[in-house]
């Protein structure tokens, strides 16, 4: 049996040879992959730190952007208050002025007097008459408390133009 232990010597030989080649092809990729998967590692790790980085510095962006919106929301909501109250006492002012010139064009221009058993009957006259049905001159005849509204509504009407005016900068500026 010599050739039986010379084969199997031959044999175990190159199996031994092979499975070392192989244990150590093993090896080396086993180190490759390990070194792989730490330098994997400390990349996730880094990526991970640099994301945190990320979002903060986004959170700290929002909150101060909200921050500024709200001292900006309350600098025009003090802004416009502060000229309704102006325009406000303005107008109360420019109300009364109003009412006391309509008061004293009323003083001064009292209604014609309406003559009273002229025999004519109240019937309309034609166009282009030289006086009015009861026979005295044409005469636009305007009640006072329509000379005071009018008075009024002019002055409001030209206050609401004028707190336009100065409020419309407020709500078109919108820089902080």
């Amino acid at each position: 049996m010599p050739i039986f232990d010379w084969l199997t010597g031959k044999l175990a030989t190159y199996v031994c040879g092979a499975l070392l080649a192989t244990n150590l092809v093993a090896g080396a990729g086993l180190l490759i992959t390990r070194h792989t998967l730490s330098n994997r590692t400390v990349d996730l790790a880094t990526e991970k730190k640099l994301h945190q980085i990320d979002i903060d510095h986004w959170q700290s962006v929002v909150a101060q952007a909200t921050a500024d919106d709200e001292k900006h929301a309350a600098q025009v909501a003090q802004a416009q208050a502060q000229i309704a109250t102006e325009t406000q006492n303005a107008l109360k002012a420019q109300i009364a002025d109003a009412r006391a010139v309509a008061s004293s064009w009323l003083r001064e221009h009292p209604a014609p007097a309406i003559k009273s058993g002229s025999g004519t009957a109240n019937l309309p006259k034609t166009p282009g008459s030289s006086e009015g049905i009861d026979g005295s001159p044409p005469a636009a005849i305007v009640p006072s408390s329509d000379i005071e509204a009018c008075a009024q509504d002019y002055v409001i009407a030209n206050g609401w133009k004028e707190w336009w005016a100065k409020v419309q900068p407020t709500m078109v500026d919108s820089s902080p």
